[in-house]
């Protein structure tokens, strides 16, 4: 691991100049974006925020929770499972190789990072690792010159308690092109839950070095994060109360720079640690419990580079990845580590059609290599036309063709095939994706708004399944599925009100070839129709009231236990005080409704929370 980081720092240092944008370079139109935060609130009720705090609500997201979504929470991109969504911080894709179940376990305070950015099709195939349907992408925030931060404390039904502790300081001595700058984030959460044995006990700990001139951005991080919760029926519908125990250690080392118009180089390097014990029944533990750990090394570059004079571009990306897996339980496959490769390039060709009207082309591949798995080329086209009146009033339309593939984590192909609770397969193969998409995108003023269709193959796809032939195991097995999709998302912004609006329909076939299946934990859980609206309103000066609701109707499903309807809401409301800058009261309820709906079958859902927070911003 000496070496690892020894070469990351020699590549940053050979990187970390004040980077001036490079002159006769052409002067390409800002790239179009409607990046917004589609979700109204910020606090979650039941412990202190994680980055999937904000996804329970977003439009693109359907993240599916065990307890609440930061003790465990799976990320289903445009219907995809857990195993097919990634998380990238900075160049850094993030990565657990023992199941995607573990994601989102990153010990990163999200007020170091930005709102997150959902790639998909196109962009999710160069930018995404071990990935076929979407990326969750985070940038690291700047910190500001100054002294500044935020300490909170919150309390909630069933004994919550929390507290969190956020600081930064910068400077720039002799108003040097060099700004320094140091944040730390201290979070903890306790509470002995909204259900009976549906406790919790969290702690973070993050630190962040930070050096900036006008054109880089170097970070240093390192954080921890310890998890012990429990849930009834967590990962299996047998009527057990599950526990769950996780440690995750993160040290990530992050360099940009920026030059020219909208290029960039950025490279990255990380160290990650997760180690997890599960035990299946809390009061007879001695019934089943497995230890794991996974070790993750990682070294990554993107970028984007115009040629001089010249309309050609091209984005690349690179990713080296090596892990390994100590496990009690997971010890019936061919191996224990694996190293990963991904190389991706697509060249690019912009033409103007008009002043302001412009045509891009892109064109290009990716090839993914694994020591254990083979290897995979995956070719990429897209055609954008985008038209830009002013910085107020822009469109965009796109038609793409993408492939992706990736590979199964060790929790499918190293456990039992044979016995057990969860009964792996060693004869996985590689899945494989294929979508094609057209969409468009809009901006104004005080509205903007996106819409896009898309159908995605599915090859070999792995889910885990269940059958009443043998109902005491999950099984992992390929399955090949059509997916046809449209989403709509549309945001208005009035001086005392803001609303967000979002639509998405999905339909589904599936074909098991001849494996025995009568219900899916996940492919097949997916909502038909999804409605969601957030709404912030400002009724006077100093107070808010934010709402997030979803309204779905789920695919029928033979292990859940509720209905397939579903009307879920978020409440809050806060007030600034005005005699004391910085003072902020929350209050909220969670599941404002009540409902029973089961996000994942079979387990229980979440019930109603109220919740009361104070924070003191300086």
């Amino acid at each position: 691991m000496h070496e690892f980081f020894m070469a990351i720092g020699l590549l940053s240092s050979m990187l970390l100049t004040d980077g001036e944008a490079t002159d006769g370079h052409l002067q390409n139109l800002p790239e179009f974006s409607v990046l917004e935060r589609h979700v109204a609130n910020f606090e979650p009720a039941g412990t202190y925020p994680q980055l999937v705090s904000n996804l329970r609500f977003e439009p693109k997201i359907d993240l599916q929770s065990r307890n609440f979504a930061e003790a465990q929470g799976d990320v289903s991109i445009r219907g995809g499972i857990f195993e097919s969504a990634s998380f990238k911080v900075g160049a850094s894709s993030l990565f657990d190789p023992q199941t995607g179940h573990y994601s989102a376990e990153i010990p990163i305070s999200p007020a170091m990072t930005s709102e997150p950015r959902v790639s998909v099709g196109l962009e999710n195939s160069l930018a995404g690792f071990n990935s076929t349907v979407g990326t969750l992408r985070y940038d690291l925030k700047p910190i500001s010159v100054g002294f500044h931060g935020a300490f909170n404390i919150g309390v909630s039904e069933g004994g919550l308690n929390r507290q969190g502790l956020y600081g930064a300081i910068a400077s720039n001595p002799g108003n040097s092109k060099r700004t320094f700058g140091l944040d730390f984030d201290v979070a903890r959460s306790e509470s002995n839950g909204v259900l009976p044995y549906g406790d919790h006990d969290f702690n973070r700990y993050v630190g962040r070095m930070q050096i900036q001139t006008q054109n880089t951005q170097t970070d240093f991080l390192a954080g921890y994060q310890s998890k012990n919760f429990g849930w009834p029926n967590m990962y299996t519908p047998f009527g057990r109360n599950e526990r769950e125990e996780l440690q995750t250690r993160l040290l990530l080392l992050n360099h940009r720079r920026n030059y020219g118009t909208g290029d960039f180089v950025e490279v990255a390097g990380y160290y990650r640690r997760n180690k997890d014990h599960y035990t299946f029944d809390r009061f007879q533990p001695e019934t089943f419990e497995a230890f794991h750990e996974t070790t993750v090394w990682s070294v990554s570059f993107e970028g984007r580079h115009t040629l001089s004079d010249s309309p050609f571009s091209v984005n690349y990306n690179g990713q080296f990845v090596a892990d390994k897996i100590d496990s009690t339980a997971l010890v019936f496959g061919d191996f224990r580590s694996r190293s990963y490769i991904k190389i991706g390039v697509i060249p690019e060709w912009r033409f103007n059609l008009a002043p302001d009207r412009e045509l891009i082309v892109k064109s290009g591949a990716i090839f993914d290599h694994t020591n254990r798995d083979g290897s995979a080329g995956s070719p990429l086209f897209g055609l954008e036309v985008i038209s830009r009146r002013d910085n107020r009033s822009q469109e965009r339309f796109y038609i793409e063709y993408s492939e992706s593939s990736q590979v199964a984590g060790y929790t499918a192909i190293a456990s039992n095939p044979n016995g057990g609770l969860f009964r792996g397969n060693q004869n996985l193969s590689r899945e494989n994706s294929t979508n094609l998409e057209a969409g468009f995108e809009f901006k104004r003023e005080r509205w903007s708004g996106h819409l896009a269709v898309w159908y995605r193959l599915e090859s070999d796809l792995l889910d885990w399944t269940f059958s009443f032939e043998d109902a005491f195991a999950r099984t992992a097995n390929n399955v090949d599925i059509n997916n046809l999709g449209f989403e709509l998302i549309y945001a208005r912004r009035w001086s005392k009100l803001d609303l967000i609006l979002g639509y998405t329909f999905l339909r589904k076939t599936e074909d098991y070839d001849s494996a025995a299946v009568d219900a899916s934990f996940y492919a097949l859980n997916f909502p038909r129709h999804r409605l969601t609206l957030a709404a912030v309103w400002r009724p006077l000066t100093n107070w808010e009231i934010r709402s997030d609701n979803e309204i779905r109707l789920q695919e029928p499903s033979t292990l859940r236990r509720s209905s397939n309807k579903a009307v879920i809401s978020y409440l809050s409301l806060s007030w600034k005080a005005p005699f004391f800058q910085g003072i902020e009261l929350i209050g909220a309820v969670d599941n404002l409704f009540d409902s029973e709906y089961e996000e994942i079958p079979a387990v229980p859902a979440s019930p109603r929370q109220v919740s009361f927070s104070a924070i003191y911003h300086w």
